[in-house]
């Protein structure tokens, strides 16, 4: 099994910035977060099921919601969408 990213969920990943770390702190803080996300879509699987879009499953890694869709066929995960917890709640 693999985890890839679509253009849009990785250009979101890239948006993230902080006034209060350096860049090369922000940089390790995403690095970080990819593991993460990519750990949690691999133990969970398909175990929550989207209420709102057809085929999608969704993970929380704080603060932030991951959707992203299986293809079996592949054997793959594909990250669809990333956002804060606190932006939009359909997932």
């Amino acid at each position: 099994m693999k985890v890839e990213w679509t253009e849009t969920a990785s250009n979101k990943l890239s948006e993230i910035k902080s006034e209060l770390y350096s860049e090369q702190e922000t940089a390790e803080y995403k690095v970080q977060l990819i593991l993460e996300i990519e750990k949690t879509i691999l133990q969970t699987g398909c175990l929550f099921p989207s209420r709102n879009y057809k085929n999608r499953n969704y993970v929380k890694v704080k603060p932030n919601i991951i959707s992203y869709k299986y293809y079996p066929n592949k054997e793959i995960y594909l990250i669809v969408a990333f956002q804060h917890q606190r932006q939009n709640k359909r997932y």
